[in-house]
């Protein structure tokens, strides 16, 4: 590692790390998604996103950027939703996928 590079880590507070924790979890998420680690339609990608946002927002409260603020919080809105929708089983099935229309489900 460089001096500069090293310094530059022992210099961050615990919102930068909170940052790069929400960074690392929104890459992750997307990366186990891709490569079909996980499933777009379970609960771990969406509650990975939440996590990151959640972390993200953390560190939002150090150095405030309200397009990022908005974006997080609208994150874990939906997030949220989506993940009481599968518990309580009220999300509707996918019927684009299956070619019905969704009076036929």
């Amino acid at each position: 590692m460089t001096l500069e590079f090293s310094q530059a880590i022992q210099t961050l507070n615990i919102f930068e790390i909170c940052g790069v924790m929400g960074f690392l979890a929104y890459l992750a998420s997307f990366a186990f998604l891709q490569l079909g680690f996980i499933d777009g339609n379970g609960a771990c990608y969406p509650s990975l996103k939440i996590l990151a946002a959640i972390l993200v927002l953390i560190s939002l409260t150090d150095a405030f950027n309200l397009a990022a603020a908005l974006t997080q919080i609208s994150f874990i809105l939906i997030g949220v939703t989506g993940l009481a929708l599968r518990f309580l089983g009220l999300r509707r099935k996918n019927w684009r996928m299956r070619g019905a229309a969704p009076d036929e489900i």
